[in-house]
């Protein structure tokens, strides 16, 4: 019996420590996953201000060579505008100098040839000389413009200064991603300041996006490129393919900034979650990229076109565009939540019945088949509708929020599905008995 208790001891003593080391083996994976992103965050930093340094160097240099090429070209087209009045008095000079020259030339030859002197010729002679007249004024030294520079002597201590106390390492960043919601073919990425003690005023942030693991491939990284820049800190990417990881980073810049700053650490994520598809078995409605598209085709066909699958992950947003429109709709036209109990009676029901949710053209909502005092604005070619669910504490009710325009309606419908489950059996519909309206669902 003693052998028997000890061996039990021994082997729950095994079996705790297999544990204990299970979970030291995956500490330092933990570790090790720390350390690599310690390193890779270094080399990035490193890499940064090489880049950082050699682009500033690059500008200083083509600013500095065009200053230089401006104040040189500035004296060209200065010396060229002093220097006329000196050009017009050196003609004036030499065209004097011409003649005075002439005289001499003609007088010394006379009197060198002795010959007979006519009087005539002399008199030619000094008539010349009468157009001598007075000497030309040659400026002064000191009334001759005379070039010269003033260079800013702090400047390239202000350079130094500026240069030397550029750039401040950071062991934590301002910003980083908190967490990414999975949407129907959408993620919503969420991001939050990280020193909230000096976020006093309004920053805007940089998000960007790529598709793959950028954290662990370093090649995807140059993928990376801008989806939103703006105030809000939360930011949905449409338009996002099933089950394939993509990849955040987003950046600040305060108020008074002009440079957003360094990137937050990558977050990778996906969603399992397909899109928003209208269901391709009704054959009245002509459906097009990918199924988010419906159009109505026939005049002569009433019948309601529903999602191809119903909701899934509470809380849920859908967001519906009018694209094009028909003819005037009737009172029970429009879009609607419709619960699977209505769902499962085929195409042909009404909208105003219990087990649906529904807003028609002229902005009027109903709610189990009962009309809501509120009313939100008509809508027409290019509205947009917002309808948000979210579950309740209560049992088999959820929360809806319709928004259109400017305004907001929400009530708490009650629905056949406990919300307490993973699932919600509701569908999205649309309703026209004319043809022409064109709906897309995201």
């Amino acid at each position: 019996m003693a052998n028997a208790k000890v061996k039990v001891t021994l082997e729950e003593t095994v079996s705790c420590a297999k544990d204990y080391q299970k979970q030291l083996q995956d500490l330092l994976l933990k570790l090790d996953e720390a350390e690599a992103q310690l390193k890779r965050s270094a080399e990035d930093a490193r890499e940064y201000i090489n880049s950082y340094f050699k682009d500033l160097t690059e500008k200083l240099l083509t600013v500095i060579k065009q200053r230089q090429e401006n104040l040189s070209n500035e004296i060209t087209i200065r010396c060229k505008e002093k220097i006329k009045p000196l050009s017009e008095c050196r003609y004036l000079i030499e065209d004097k100098l011409e003649t005075a020259v002439n005289v001499c030339m003609e007088g010394e030859h006379i009197l060198i040839e002795e010959c007979d002197i006519s009087s005539e010729d002399v008199k030619l002679l000094c008539d010349k000389s009468q157009y001598f007249g007075s000497l030309p004024e040659v400026p002064a030294p000191s009334e001759v413009p005379h070039f010269s520079v003033d260079f800013n002597s702090n400047l390239y201590k202000d350079l130094m200064q500026a240069i030397l106390s550029d750039g401040v390492i950071l062991v934590q960043n301002a910003i980083e991603i908190t967490n990414v919601e999975e949407k129907p073919g959408a993620l919503v990425v969420h991001w939050n300041e990280i020193d909230d003690e000096n976020n006093q005023e309004p920053h805007k942030y940089h998000l960007q996006c790529c598709r793959g693991d950028a954290r662990n491939n370093p090649e995807v990284v140059s993928n990376f490129y801008d989806v939103y820049k703006g105030n809000d800190t939360h930011y949905i990417i449409r338009d996002v393919e099933c089950d394939v990881p993509y990849s955040f980073r987003v950046s600040r810049r305060p108020k008074n900034d002009s440079n957003f700053g360094p990137w937050s650490l990558i977050y990778t994520s996906t969603t399992t979650l397909p899109p928003y598809e209208w269901d391709h078995s009704n054959i009245d409605y002509m459906l097009t990229n990918e199924r988010k598209i419906a159009t109505k085709l026939y005049s002569d066909s009433h019948s309601v076109l529903c999602s191809k699958t119903p909701l899934l992950s509470l809380p849920h947003s859908l967001h519906f565009r009018i694209l094009d429109v028909g003819k005037t709709p009737k009172l029970d036209e429009g879009i609607a939540l419709i619960d699977a109990s209505v769902h499962t009676q085929s195409t042909k029901f009404t909208f105003l019945q219990q087990g649906v949710v529904f807003i028609n053209l002229q902005g009027v909502v109903f709610v189990n088949g009962y009309k809501m005092m509120t009313e939100l604005l008509p809508l027409c070619r290019g509205s947009s509708v917002y309808f948000y669910v979210e579950p309740l504490d209560s049992n088999k009710k959820v929360r809806v929020m319709i928004e259109s325009g400017d305004g907001q309606i929400t009530y708490d419908w009650k629905t056949v599905q406990d919300t307490g489950c993973k699932y919600l059996d509701i569908y999205f519909g649309m309703f026209f008995r004319e043809e022409g309206w064109k709906i897309v669902v995201e």
